[in-house]
């Protein structure tokens, strides 16, 4: 939550405009997925964190292109 507020608040002292929504840490671990199973199951796993990057998406000639922009240790 801390990197949160950090970002946030950078981003707002830039002239940017925030969501005024709550931020909901999270991780994405699909977008715009199609299968044919259901339901999806993810079992819980015990991972540790070395580092976080801060990911840019957009759309490139169709498509979603993931590009990190910022790396901690």
């Amino acid at each position: 939550m801390t990197l949160q507020r950090d970002l946030s608040d950078r981003l707002a002292d830039a002239g940017f405009t925030l969501e005024r929504r709550q931020f909901n840490p999270h991780i994405t671990l699909g977008r715009e997925v199609v299968t044919d199973k259901a339901p999806w199951r993810i079992e819980p796993f015990g991972e540790v964190v070395s580092s976080i990057e801060l990911m840019k998406s957009e759309r490139i000639n169709g498509r979603l292109t993931y590009t990190a922009i910022a790396k901690s240790r």
